[in-house]
């Protein structure tokens, strides 16, 4: 969901953009993993996500010159409304080394990897004018695509973190024992790769890549 607006000078006057987006996709997934290594103080596990990405958006942008409009006005401009139905399966990877220091202190470093994948997916678009952008019933459709098969490439990801907890050496007349985690994480994505394809027309994102950096602590 988002909803935002661009304001552009012309030679005579000044246009208004309103980008807007509802929907949302939704994701169903299992994992398996497995300690492929385990001794005593160390272990390295593998594993992997399988899921099925499902769900829909919308995305639209309405135009028209900027005006001192009152709420009740009608708008006249020019809209356009592109639609997303996605259904597709996807996976992820990941490893998790575990180091036990001793027996108080544990340091944990694992990573995920999800390669670039296509989703299959269905586009629906339409271009209008209308007396009224806020009102659908006057729209005057230009360009309109019925619902077409055609797929989205997802950027490949990878993020990377750790944890380390810490115990008391000593535990002796503790009712309680304390324990103490601080953990970090760095995720990544390549959103330069994103692009969708129907009709035989391809077209990228044009988006910049992302990074998120997480830190915690945990008593």
């Amino acid at each position: 969901g988002y909803d935002f607006y661009q304001l552009e000078q012309t030679a005579t006057e000044k246009m208004k953009y309103i980008y807007r987006g509802s929907g949302g996709t939704h994701e169903v997934f299992g994992g398996l993993s497995a300690n492929v290594l385990e001794f005593t103080k160390h272990r390295l596990g593998v594993g992997i996500n399988f899921g099925y990405v499902f769900g829909s958006n919308v995305n639209e942008r309405i135009s028209y010159i900027d005006k001192a409009y009152n709420a009740t006005d009608a708008i006249p401009g020019g809209v356009e409304n592109t639609g997303y139905r996605l259904k597709a399966l996807n996976y992820k990877l990941g490893v998790n080394y575990q180091w036990n220091l001793d027996k108080f202190k544990t340091l944990t470093v694992a990573g995920i990897f999800s390669p670039q994948q296509q989703l299959n997916a269905f586009q629906n678009s339409f271009l209008a004018y209308s007396t009224d952008v806020n009102n659908s019933n006057k729209f005057v459709y230009q360009d309109t695509i019925s619902e077409v098969s055609g797929t989205i490439t997802m950027p490949s990801s990878w993020g990377v973190g750790f944890s380390y907890t810490m115990r008391p050496k000593s535990t002796e007349n503790r009712t309680k024992i304390y324990q103490l985690m601080v953990t970090g994480e760095v995720q990544m994505t390549d959103w330069s790769s994103y692009r969708t394809e129907f009709n035989g027309a391809a077209v990228n994102g044009n988006y910049g890549n992302t990074m998120r950096v997480s830190v915690g602590a945990q008593y």
